[in-house]
């Protein structure tokens, strides 16, 4: 199968879901803790703010963002596929991304 059939499965796969929002939650516990000089310090640790104070509000949002991502849905449909080494680091490299987009709505 392609990469939007395999978007679409990851999305609704309950392992991926999890497991995106438990990385959400560990990206969230590394911006805590990360040197306040970081550019964008700030939107990031409201998005880490956020996000531990509600991960189950994130779950579906970063698995979207995840499973959309070639890089993600072209390993597969299942969050075995995938791995949680790819989850973690595809979810550290959208971060900022992420917390910008949420500062503007």
């Amino acid at each position: 199968m392609g990469v939007l059939d395999n978007a679409a499965k990851l999305i609704k796969d309950a392992t991926f879901l999890d497991q995106c929002m438990a990385a959400a939650a560990y990206q969230a516990r590394l911006v805590v803790l990360e040197d306040p000089t970081t550019p964008d310090h700030q939107i990031r640790m409201d998005l880490a703010q956020n996000v531990i104070l509600s991960p189950e509000n994130y779950r579906t949002r970063f698995a979207i963002y995840l499973a959309t991502d070639p890089a993600v849905s072209s390993k597969g449909a299942t969050a075995a596929l995938v791995t949680e080494a790819t989850i973690i680091d595809k979810t550290a490299a959208i971060w900022t991304t992420v917390a910008q987009i949420g500062s503007t709505l």
